[in-house]
């Protein structure tokens, strides 16, 4: 069972893609395409470099669309194909350096406290890129511990262990200490 109701909609969306409603393949775009972007940039750290590593994904994953087996696993399998594909950009690109994540052009999470947005950019930006998609997937976009051991192919225990390990680096970045 998904959990948001719009997990439910892009759920339903993609089962009727899967039976050729070329109309679906639309509404799935729009109702994804802002999350995956946003997890691109946060992975790439560059604006034009997660608009493309976006859009490859989306295309990549709508043609192989019938392949799927659960239409519920769709978003993850989704971030897992976008993950996968910016690994292979990294070790096709080792020493390309990033633009700086301040100057991306696309807000990339909502804070309550807007001050330290560029904090907050500055220290995850910092973490290497495992903790760096650790974070993102759980605390920015809501994965279960399950969904996202499945996006990043490690155990969920194996997860648990980076993801503590991923808040204490954010945090001691972040300048707030390790956390008692």
């Amino acid at each position: 069972m998904t959990k948001y109701p719009e997990d439910r909609e892009l759920t339903k969306w993609v089962s009727q893609a899967q039976d050729g409603d070329e109309a679906s393949l639309g509404l799935i775009i729009e109702s994804i395409q802002k999350d995956l972007f946003r997890f691109c940039l946060y992975l790439c750290r560059d604006s034009q470099q997660a608009e493309d590593l976006c859009q490859e994904s989306l295309v990549q994953a709508l043609q192989k669309i019938h392949k799927l087996k659960d239409a519920s696993a769709f978003k993850s399998w989704l971030f897992k194909s976008a993950k996968n594909l910016h690994l292979d950009l990294i070790r096709a690109q080792k020493h390309r350096t990033y633009e700086a994540l301040e100057e991306a052009s696309e807000p990339i999470a909502e804070t309550p406290n807007p001050d330290n947005l560029l904090e907050i950019r500055r220290s995850l930006a910092e973490l290497d890129p495992e903790a760096r998609a650790v974070l993102i997937l759980i605390d920015s976009e809501g994965f279960s511990y399950t969904e996202a051991s499945k996006i990043l192919d490690i155990s969920e225990s194996a997860l648990t262990s980076r993801l503590y390990r991923a808040r204490e680096a954010f945090l001691k970045k972040f300048g707030q200490g390790e956390r008692k």
